[in-house]
């Protein structure tokens, strides 16, 4: 397992989870096509969880919600 894959999954993670992806394709995906192994793919949707909480609570406020 390379940098990249770990770099490429997070992204790909994030992305899916904003879009409204439920996690477990998302895992599957990760594992078959990032080459991680299931706890790594499982940390990964995690973060990438907190990360899309985030987000949407920034689009809210920018969009002058609360």
């Amino acid at each position: 397992m390379s940098g990249y894959n770990e770099i490429g999954a997070m992204n790909f993670a994030e992305g899916f989870l904003l879009a409204g992806g439920q996690a477990d394709i998302l895992r599957k995906i990760i594992v078959k096509e990032y080459d991680l192994d299931e706890a790594t793919a499982n940390w990964h949707i995690e973060q990438a969880r907190q990360w899309a909480v985030r987000a949407r609570k920034a689009l809210n406020c920018a969009n002058g919600e609360k």
